[in-house]
């Protein structure tokens, strides 16, 4: 990560750059893209706690407070920005795509391959195929794209 601890409160800065981090994170992230990081998160955070997710820094705190992602350890949020496609966003930690891919190959993924894989099924599915799909079939399967891994009551 971009940080540098200085000697004199260097937890302090340490923990100040880390919340500066994560806010510029959430201002680059659209709705989509929070929603596949929601979605992605599942089986590591409660659905009840993702429904309530709008922004991206809530998601964010939730990882932290889940001990996910911390400014001692951001391998999870890496990787969650790499499954996204925000690889830019790697960049703020002075990575790049060839550094998560192989800390990916040599620690394993974070998510569960469905996880992994299933948006890019989603994503192949033609609109007019989405949209013949009945609502309680998109809901039970979370499809990142439909809108309701993060806030259910958008499909309703």
């Amino acid at each position: 990560m971009a940080v540098d601890v200085e000697s004199d409160g260097g937890s302090i800065h340490l923990t100040v750059q880390w919340r500066r981090i994560l806010k510029d994170i959430d201002e680059d992230l659209d709705s989509q893209e929070v929603a596949a990081m929601c979605f992605l998160c599942r089986d590591n955070v409660p659905g009840a706690k993702l429904e309530k997710v709008s922004r991206g820094l809530e998601l964010l705190n939730e990882l932290e407070t889940k001990g996910l992602v911390s400014s001692l350890n951001s391998q999870f949020l890496l990787e969650l920005l790499y499954r996204v496609g925000r690889l830019d966003l790697l960049r703020k930690f002075n990575h790049n795509i060839g550094n998560v891919q192989a800390e990916i190959q040599k620690s394993g993924s974070c998510f569960s391959p469905f996880r992994c894989v299933h948006p890019n099924i989603w994503d192949e599915i033609s609109t007019t195929v989405k949209q013949t799909l009945p609502v309680s079939l998109r809901i039970n399967f979370d499809f990142p794209n439909s809108g309701c891994c993060c806030s259910i009551s958008a499909m309703k």
